[in-house]
């Protein structure tokens, strides 16, 4: 048996215990203790949990929203039916296919036969859908923040007050 851990035989239960090498005061391994001291931490890691799962779902969302977009850039510029993209899988000069982040799509522009320049909207990604994955992930990265900030507070006032 090792040295600090018990059985409670009284109940037929093999029970491991504690023992406070100062005190020796002795509870059940992974009890709370008369303080309850380990209930915050089950509320801070699901609050953890649930922080960053929210956060993990709005990258997704966001990253699936620009591999979309890039997706349908290239099967658009394969198809090449617009005359820009034609331009541009010819390789021509000044034919250009560019994206822009909010609202999220694919732009081609060129300067037919030297004239003005056109720009023709080749594919265009779902604003709601990134809408709602940033919010997500901004949501689960303050969570987090905020859990962590509170742990750390939590902790500095736990051992400045346990000291007196």
């Amino acid at each position: 048996m090792d040295e600090g851990q018990g059985v409670d035989e009284g109940q037929g239960v093999d029970e491991r215990r504690h023992v406070d090498e100062v005190s020796g005061a002795s509870e059940p391994v992974g009890s709370l203790g008369a303080s309850g001291a380990g209930a915050p931490n089950v509320r801070r890691a699901l609050a953890l949990l649930v922080s960053s799962f929210l956060a993990l779902v709005g990258i997704v969302m966001v990253a699936g929203v620009y591999v979309g977009l890039v997706a349908s850039t290239s099967r658009a510029t394969a198809d090449a039916d617009v005359p820009c993209l034609a331009a541009f899988s010819a390789g021509t000069d000044g034919a250009h296919v560019g994206y822009e982040l909010a609202p999220p799509r694919a732009v081609c522009t060129w300067s037919p036969s030297g004239g003005s320049q056109e720009r023709v909207d080749v594919a265009q990604g779902s604003g709601a859908l990134l809408g709602v994955g940033l919010g997500l992930a901004g949501v689960g990265v303050a969570g987090v923040v905020v859990v962590l900030v509170a742990g750390r507070r939590g902790a500095a006032t736990g051992s400045s007050t346990s000291a007196d």
